[in-house]
């Protein structure tokens, strides 16, 4: 089972495949802000 974050980051590359760089750009920003958080 994958974790939500990887979820998030599979719905990503999705996005960014189907050319929906907005959406991508989000998510992207997203993770790394929730990832340097729990760095921290």
């Amino acid at each position: 089972m994958q974790s939500p974050r990887a979820t998030l980051i599979d719905e990503t590359v999705t996005y960014h495949e189907a050319g929906l760089y907005s959406a991508a750009t989000l998510l992207t920003m997203a993770q790394i802000d929730g990832l340097t958080r729990d760095a921290s």
